[in-house]
């Protein structure tokens, strides 16, 4: 891990951005009728914003597409996972993640297990038909630095899938 540089923005005052967010929220939305009705506030990428509507006393619903700990300084990582591990526990609180990859890396990161809601789901009534069955888009940003690596150097030459990454279908 140290040999991959840690290229994510971050908060450099984690409490201060939450308590500026917090007065922001509270004098400019809360103070509309129809937002101080809202029983739920839908937190999403960091994470970390959900901590946001700590305090607020309404549910929260988390929809994630990032790692647990991006924008986190890393001097934060363990007090923050811990907080995470905590609103994650609240029953005022429902956390989902995107992909199955990331549920479980939450899992591994928290021992918090979230569920997977998949951006484009049967609900909608929508289908998706691909026509490239063999391609596969590589994450990124973090995970296309090592996963590509690794593809290249031991993907076998008459191996049936292409790996790409987002640099090749710009």
């Amino acid at each position: 891990q140290e040999s991959v540089p840690y290229t994510f923005p971050i908060f450099e005052d984690m409490a201060e951005s939450s308590r500026r967010f917090q007065d922001f929220l509270i004098s400019t939305e809360l103070s509309k009728p129809s937002v101080r009705k809202s029983s739920v506030f839908l937190c999403t990428n960091p994470i970390f914003y959900c901590t946001f509507f700590a305090g607020l006393n309404r549910t929260t619903i988390g929809y994630f597409g990032l790692p647990l700990l991006y924008m986190v300084p890393k001097d934060e990582w363990e007090r923050w996972t811990r907080h995470y591990v905590a609103m994650a526990a609240s029953p005022h609180s429902l956390f989902f993640a995107n992909n199955p990859l990331l549920a479980e890396q939450l899992a591994w990161q928290s021992g918090v297990r979230v569920r997977v809601l998949r951006p484009l789901a049967l609900y909608l009534e929508d289908s998706y038909y691909p026509t490239r069955l063999n391609d596969v888009l590589v994450p990124e940003p973090r995970e296309a630095c090592v996963l590509n690596c690794l593809l290249r150097k031991f993907t076998p030459p008459a191996y049936p899938f292409k790996f790409f990454e987002k640099a090749d279908t710009d």
